[in-house]
């Protein structure tokens, strides 16, 4: 359910070229938020993920901002956050099992 709603939300995304930016960024871009979306939970370490595809962290975090209108930290929040919503609903995990499994701390976060 969380991977079509975002998969939505990217293709609409990707069809609005106001900035005008290069392919190379689109896929970069693209190619993170993938990885986002398959570890949801995960402790993205920002700094070697842009050094994969190439760019700096900095740049990486514009390109994301200025293609998304949202900063990387607050998408990556709200992806854990539907992740947990996705997971409480299945009623497969317990609540401290889908904090950790979301990349919270603890379950009050």
């Amino acid at each position: 359910m969380l991977v079509a709603k975002i998969e939505v939300l990217m293709s609409q995304i990707l069809s609005l070229d106001e900035n005008n930016f290069t392919e190379g960024d689109l896929f970069q871009i693209y190619d993170a938020y993938q990885y986002f979306i398959q570890h949801p939970g995960a402790k993205h370490n920002l700094s070697l993920l842009a050094a994969e595809r190439g760019i700096s962290e900095v740049y990486f975090r514009k390109l994301f901002r200025d293609r998304f209108g949202i900063s990387v930290g607050k998408f990556l929040l709200k992806l854990r956050m539907e992740y947990a919503a996705d997971l409480l609903y299945s009623k497969q995990y317990r609540i401290n099992e889908v904090a950790d499994l979301c990349g919270f701390a603890d379950a009050p976060t």
